[in-house]
């Protein structure tokens, strides 16, 4: 996995680049994904990004010939599109340190997909569940360093 990353102020960047996708999804949400069984076997990099309302997972993925819209998407999931640039570990952001939740290995040197990763959270989010999910706020407010941190009406 050879990354084009760089340093700046604030810590270890990663401009995503063309073909990738970043998927965040609520701390509860990712946890029971990332076992679901195709993420098991699938399953890329995964950041721990940590926010003022807990944590939000980030699962890399590819882009795929499915087009995914907000409106398709489950409560509680939301889309990272290029051209933007990820902090990753050792950085840390308003609310804490950045980390891996799934490390990148040199055995899993492909992407899942993103309809994957949608799938497989989608699958977890079952409307039988009584769940409380956090709205989804906009990816500025919760990933970009610097950010104030308030919490909105749920």
């Amino acid at each position: 996995m050879a990354w084009r990353v760089r340093t700046r102020d604030d810590g270890l960047v990663l401009p995503l680049p063309a073909g990738w996708i970043g998927v965040h999804a609520t701390d509860d949400v990712a946890a029971s994904a990332r076992a679901h069984p195709v993420l098991r076997e699938a399953c890329g990099p995964v950041l721990a990004v940590p926010t003022g309302d807990g944590r939000r997972w980030l699962f890399l993925a590819e882009v795929d010939e499915s087009v995914l819209s907000s409106t398709e998407l489950p409560d509680g999931v939301g889309l990272i599109r290029p051209p933007r640039e990820l902090l990753l570990p050792p950085s840390s952001n308003d609310f804490g340190m950045i980390r891996w939740a799934v490390c990148p290995s040199p055995e899993k040197r492909w992407l899942p997909t993103a309809t994957t990763v949608v799938s497989a959270l989608r699958e977890v989010i079952s409307p039988r569940r009584h769940v409380r999910w956090l709205r989804t706020r906009p990816v500025d407010e919760w990933y970009r360093p610097g950010t104030t941190g308030t919490t909105r009406d749920r």
